[in-house]
């Protein structure tokens, strides 16, 4: 018997980026793993970000969350190098260890402010420990998606 294929939703609206596209070579190459970035929608200051799955978060900081379902691991990133404003512009809404359904709010976060601040506010979506033959690509880059759509499976 198959497993059911995972399938992971937008954690906010924004336009769907390739991890390519992302300026941090850790997540651009792969390193991490596979998945898109979502590039918040311009001069909404501010958005909240919902679980792409049902899982257990086993890791949140303000900047970046890991969802486990017991199978596969997600991360959540929001913006590049946003571990250095140490919390500032982010509000997280559950402790680890907390089970999550898909589409409940995880965090809040303020992408315009942080452009102002000279960081960029992409939200990047990695499957973890996995490559991109693993994913079956639901949205492409530079299509405009909203918060549960979805964007890829697994």
């Amino acid at each position: 018997m198959t497993k059911p294929e995972l399938t992971i939703l937008s954690p906010l609206e924004g336009t769907v980026a390739s991890l390519e596209s992302v300026p941090d070579p850790i997540f651009a190459t792969g390193t991490v793993g596979a998945g898109v970035a979502v590039v918040p929608d311009p001069g909404v200051e501010v958005v909240e970000i919902t679980a792409p799955m049902d899982g257990t978060l086993t890791r949140v900081q303000p900047h970046f969350f890991v969802l486990d379902n017991g199978e596969k691991q997600l991360l959540v990133q929001l913006g590049v190098d946003t571990a250095r404003l140490e919390g500032q512009g982010f509000d997280t809404h559950w402790p680890e260890s907390t089970d999550v359904h898909q589409g409940m709010p995880i965090v809040t976060y303020t992408p315009r402010e942080l452009g102002r601040m000279g960081f960029d506010p992409i939200v990047i979506i990695v499957m973890m420990k996995t490559s991109t033959h693993d994913l079956k690509k639901l949205a492409y880059p530079g299509e405009p998606i909203n918060r549960g759509g979805k964007l890829f499976s697994c």
